[in-house]
């Protein structure tokens, strides 16, 4: 079975986006289906950005802290 971090998942942030519409409907802002679904998209797709970033640096500063060489 694959796994993945709970950021990962379009349906905790589904259901994090869906309460933020329902809280911004009771305010009288109007947040429809599409664009649910394209926040969702969007939200998923940084993390997945951030997080190779994150992996790009954290490579690239540990090469430079490590103590033996490559050979």
């Amino acid at each position: 079975m694959d796994t993945k971090k709970w950021w990962e998942s379009k349906t905790i942030w589904g259901a994090i986006v869906m309460l933020a519409a329902l809280i911004l409907g009771y305010l009288g802002v109007e947040v429809g289906p599409e664009e649910q679904a394209t926040f969702v998209d969007l939200v998923v797709g940084a993390i997945n950005e951030v997080m190779a970033l994150v992996g790009f640096v954290l490579t690239i500063v540990g090469r430079f802290k490590a103590d033996k060489a490559i050979e």
